[in-house]
C-alpha cells in the first residue's frame, strides 16, 4: 500500500471517529432546544399541594364522618379531634406530629364506644406506625382492629381513596406476623378497592397528583407487586387514565434499568441494553400522550427526564425538566434527575452544573427548596473536583443564599441550613465570619462552631 493509500485511510478511519463521537454526543446534549428560564413567579409549588391534600384529607375523613358516620354526643368532639389530629400526622409538612401522638387518644374514643370504621383504622394505622423496629406485638394487636374497620368500610359512604388503606394495612399485619389465612382474600380487596378508587368519584379533577406524588409511592400505591394492579386497571379498561399511564410508564423505566444494571455502559450486556431500549421506547410511548393530555401535571414529564437521558428520541432533559417545573415549580427530584443529567459523569460538565445552581439561586424563592440548589451543585462538584469551587469564588453566592434562607421563618429544616451557613465558612477558611455567623443566628459559639467545623469537613 502506498503512502496516499496510507494517509487516506487514516483519515477515513479519523472521520468515521469524529461522526460517531458526534453523533454520540448528540444523544445526550440535544443542543437544539433552548432552555426556559426557571418559572420563578409560579404558584405552583408544594405548599400548594399539601393545600391541596388538606382539602382531600379533610373531604373524605372528617366531612364524611359528620355527614354520616357513627356519631354520638358521648364522643363527637374527640372523634373529630381524632381525625384531625390523623390528618395532620399524615400530611407531609416539615412539623407534622408523630402517629404516637394519636395513639392514645384515638383509643379513648374507641373505649367511649365508638366503632365508627374511620376511627377504628386510624387506630390500627397508629398501632402499625408506632410498632418497635423487629418486633410484632403492635402487627398483632392492630389486626382486630383493622378487620373491624374493612368491614365497616364495606357497608359505609367512605370513598375507596380512603378505605382501601385498611385493607392493604392489614395484609401487612397478617405477613408480618407470619398469618397466612385470609392473607390472599385482603390483598385482593384492596386491589379492588384500588382500582375503584380511580372511578367511584374519589378523586376530584386536579387532585391526580395527591395520589402520584404523595399518597403512595410506586411500590406502595398497592403493597402487592405493580404488575398486579396494572393488570387490573386493563381489565376494567382504565389504562388511558392519567394515573394509571404514569404508574405503566414507571413500571417500564425500573424494568429497563433492571434489565440494564446500575453499572457503567461498559459493563453492560448486549441483552441488558436491548430489554434497556425497548422499555424506554415503551414508556415514551406511554408518558407523552399523558402529559399532552395534562400538561398541568407534573408526573409525566418528570419520567420522560429519566427517559431523555437514555432515548436521543425523547428529545432533551432539558426540555422534560422545563416541563415538569411549569407544572410545579419546586418539584425536587426533577431537580435531582435533571442534575444528573449534566453531571460529568453523564457527558454533562462541571461548569453546566454550576451554571445550573447559579440560576436556581436566583429564582430568589427562598419559600421553596429552589435556591438551595446551589448547595447541592456545590457539594456534587466538590465530590468531582475538589478544587473547582475555590476557582469559581463560590462563597459570595453561598452567602446570598444563605441569607436569604436566614429570612425566612417557615421553611423546614432551617437550623440545618444555618449550621451549613457556618459550615461554608468554615470550608472557604473564613473563620471570622463564620463565628460572626454563629452569632448573628443566636447560636452558641463553641459547640455549634465545633459542629459547624464538621459539618464543613464532611458536606
Amino acid at each position: 500500500m502506498t503512502n496516499t493509500w496510507k494517509w487516506a485511510a487514516l483519515i477515513y478511519v479519523a472521520l468515521i471517529g469524529l461522526l460517531l463521537q458526534i453523533g454520540f454526543t448528540d444523544r445526550r446534549h440535544r443542543d437544539d432546544y433552548t432552555p426556559v428560564p426557571l418559572p420563578a413567579q409560579s404558584r405552583n409549588t408544594e405548599q400548594s399541594l399539601q393545600d391541596a391534600i388538606v382539602a382531600m384529607n379533610h373531604r373524605t375523613t372528617l366531612a364524611v364522618y359528620e355527614q354520616s358516620g357513627k356519631c354520638s354526643p358521648a364522643w363527637n368532639a374527640a372523634a373529630r379531634e381524632v381525625i384531625e389530629a390523623f390528618n395532620r400526622v399524615n400530611s407531609e409538612f416539615p412539623d407534622h406530629p408523630a402517629f404516637s401522638s394519636i395513639l392514645d387518644p384515638a383509643r379513648a374514643v374507641i373505649d367511649k364506644g365508638c366503632h365508627d370504621p374511620l376511627l377504628l383504622y386510624i387506630y390500627g394505622k397508629a398501632l402499625f406506625e408506632t410498632q418497635n423496629f423487629g418486633a410484632t406485638q403492635n402487627y398483632q394487636a392492630a389486626i382486630p382492629y383493622l378487620r373491624e374497620a374493612m368491614d365497616g368500610f364495606a357497608a359505609s359512604k367512605y370513598p375507596k381513596i380512603l378505605t382501601r388503606h385498611a385493607p392493604d394495612l392489614l395484609a401487612q399485619c397478617l405477613e408480618k406476623t407470619g398469618q397466612q389465612d385470609g392473607l390472599s382474600k385482603t390483598r385482593q380487596q384492596a386491589l379492588a378497592w384500588t382500582v375503584d378508587a380511580l372511578t367511584d368519584g374519589s378523586i376530584k379533577p386536579g387532585e391526580e397528583p395527591i395520589i402520584l406524588d404523595t399518597q403512595e409511592s410506586l411500590d406502595q400505591i398497592y403493597s402487592a407487586p405493580l404488575p398486579e394492579l396494572l393488570d387490573a386497571l386493563k381489565a376494567r379498561k382504565l389504562e388511558t387514565l392519567y394515573v394509571s399511564r404514569v404508574l405503566e410508564g414507571r413500571y417500564h423505566i425500573s424494568m429497563g434499568w433492571e434489565a440494564r444494571g446500575h453499572v457503567s455502559a461498559k459493563q453492560v450486556t448486549p441483552n441488558g441494553w436491548k430489554i434497556y431500549h425497548k422499555n424506554m421506547a415503551e414508556a415514551e410511548a406511554i408518558l407523552v400522550p399523558a402529559w399532552k393530555a395534562h400538561p398541568e401535571f407534573y408526573e409525566a414529564p418528570e419520567e420522560m427526564i429519566t427517559v431523555a437521558m437514555g432515548r436521543r428520541e425523547a428529545g432533551s432533559t432539558r426540555m422534560w425538566f422545563d416541563r415538569t417545573v411549569a407544572a410545579r415549580f419546586d418539584e425536587m427530584s426533577a431537580y435531582d434527575a435533571y442534575a444528573k443529567s449534566i453531571n460529568p459523569y453523564w457527558y454533562g460538565s462541571c461548569d453546566a452544573m454550576y451554571k445550573f445552581g447559579l440560576e436556581c439561586l436566583r429564582t430568589n424563592r427562598f419559600d421553596t427548596q429552589v435556591p438551595f440548589y446551589l448547595w447541592i451543585m456545590h457539594d456534587s462538584i466538590r465530590d468531582i473536583d475538589h478544587q473547582a469551587w475555590s476557582r469559581l469564588n463560590v462563597y459570595p453566592q453561598l452567602k446570598v443564599m444563605f441569607s436569604g434562607y436566614a429570612k425566612q421563618h417557615v421553611i423546614g429544616h432551617l437550623d440545618w441550613k444555618r449550621y451549613l451557613h457556618v459550615a461554608a465558612g468554615w470550608r472557604y477558611r473564613d473563620e471570622l465570619g463564620a463565628k460572626d455567623i454563629i452569632l448573628a443566628y443566636g447560636m452558641k459559639v463553641d459547640a455549634d462552631y465545633q459542629q459547624a467545623q464538621s459539618a464543613g469537613d464532611t458536606h
